[in-house]
């Protein structure tokens, strides 16, 4: 829901992925900046396919987000692709879950750190997992460092 949404694009926003401009209401609006977008789909990418997008994955997928689409909508759709189910899940959610996070945060996982991203990805909440993954603030101070 939009509320959500919302509460997703402000935790991001808090931890400098993305620019959000708030209007005088308080009601968040979705005016992200292009690099932040960027950063938002190389670790998208990176997170369930471990490689980069291509250009054209790329612009797609910047201009979806551009366009109002939700980052949770986007992380939701790369784990519903064919490339997913077909190229990544065979290897295993176990490890699926420990490349997203020594991928992501750069660090090898701890076995209690995949069990608890295995559950969420069994409880349906595989995209709010990687945005977790998005969230910490090692990713945000790199992205902030390049």
């Amino acid at each position: 829901d939009a509320q959500t949404e919302a509460g997703e694009l402000k935790e991001l926003a808090d931890y400098g992925i993305f620019e959000i401009e708030v209007p005088q209401n308080g009601s968040w609006a979705g005016e992200v900046s292009t690099l932040g977008m960027s950063s938002v789909v190389e670790l998208g990418y990176m997170a369930v396919f471990t490689r980069s997008p291509d250009a054209a994955g790329k612009n797609t997928y910047m201009s979806s987000l551009n366009s109002g689409t939700s980052i949770k909508d986007f992380i939701q759709s790369l784990l519903d692709s064919a490339e997913f189910e077909s190229d990544v899940l065979p290897q295993g959610i176990d490890t699926v879950v420990f490349d997203m996070i020594k991928n992501i945060l750069h660090k090898v996982p701890t076995d209690e750190e995949v069990s608890q991203g295995v559950a969420r990805f069994n409880s349906g909440e595989g995209a709010d997992f990687i945005i977790a993954l998005m969230n910490d603030p090692s990713v945000i101070q790199r992205f902030e460092n390049s």
